[in-house]
């Protein structure tokens, strides 16, 4: 993102009462160990390296939906 980071997105719309529980997953060109911990810390629901190609782009997209399909979400 060209103006803040993605850690520093995820502390504003944490700071909103009604997005609290949005799910957030990062996608991410770090596979750096504190990214991960940290984007877990500020509470991302998921965190996933960037692929190299489309169709990875694809293949992501369809596990996190298949994940989240599946998956209780409180109301």
């Amino acid at each position: 993102m060209p103006r803040m980071s993605g850690h520093e997105f995820l502390r504003e719309l944490r700071k909103t009462a009604a997005a609290v529980q949005v799910p957030v997953v990062i996608l991410s060109s770090s596979t750096n160990n504190r990214d991960v911990e940290e984007s877990y810390a500020l509470g991302a629901a998921g965190y996933f390296e960037k692929p190299r190609s489309a169709a990875g782009y694809g293949d992501i997209l369809k596990n996190i939906v298949e994940y989240w399909s599946q998956s209780e979400l409180p109301l």
